[in-house]
């Protein structure tokens, strides 16, 4: 009988991976894509004006940066960024946008005054990484679960600080197909600072596939 079933959930799995995958494909690709902030090649604010279109010497262009970041840090408010996982990965991209500007190396003297505010920025940011991220995760797992459940798809976060993306469903029972779903999801949940990845191929088996992300925890600054 186990084997029948089997059989038949293998046969779903063929049909149904492909709209499942599509629809990944489209969500994840769509949203990993770096934010308005950066330029192609991933470069901070403070590198492309300086470099592309900035004349400013480099310290003027610094503390403006700083200044800039502050300004948006201060008045950033995550959870307008939670209703959709689009928006939710913008939000993380914005924490490292901002940590990749006030960790970066400079050619120059850094200043009493560029100090003190990059410090402010700093504990401002490492500060909202600690309270939003385990916040936006949960939000992050629910939001593909209302859209997941259609095709018989379950997502849930879990841990203490919703650190562990469980998904499962009955195209996991094949794992070619866990594989090229890990393969599409990894820089998202990477972003998002995820730990592991578990997929099940129906909701409480005991076995499970699992994938360590490897990532860096909430209070920790990218670029550190």
């Amino acid at each position: 009988m186990k084997k029948i079933e089997l059989i038949g959930v293998l046969s779903f799995s063929a049909i149904a991976f492909t709209a499942i995958m599509f629809f990944f494909i489209v969500c994840f690709i769509k949203c990993s894509g770096s934010s308005d902030r950066e330029n192609a090649e991933g470069d901070s604010i403070y590198a492309s004006c300086y470099d592309i279109k900035d004349n400013r010497p480099p310290e003027v262009i610094y503390i403006s940066t700083l200044k800039e970041d502050s300004a948006q840090l201060f008045s950033f408010k995550y959870k307008d960024y939670m209703d959709s996982n689009d928006k939710i990965l913008h939000a993380a991209s914005f924490y490292d946008n901002i940590a990749n500007d006030i960790s970066q190396k400079i050619t120059f003297k850094e200043t009493i005054r560029m100090k003190r505010l990059r410090n402010k920025i700093r504990d401002r940011l490492l500060m909202l990484q600690i309270k939003s991220f385990p916040i936006l995760r949960k939000k992050f797992a629910q939001n593909m679960a209302s859209i997941m459940w259609e095709h018989d798809v379950y997502v849930t976060s879990s841990g203490s600080k919703n650190t562990t993306l469980n998904i499962s469903g009955g195209i996991y029972a094949a794992n070619s197909n866990i594989q090229q779903n890990q393969n599409i999801i990894e820089n998202s949940v990477s972003t998002m600072r995820f730990k592991r990845v578990s997929y099940r191929w129906y909701k409480g088996a005991e076995e499970s596939t699992y994938y360590k992300i490897q990532t860096i925890s909430d209070n920790k600054i990218k670029g550190e």
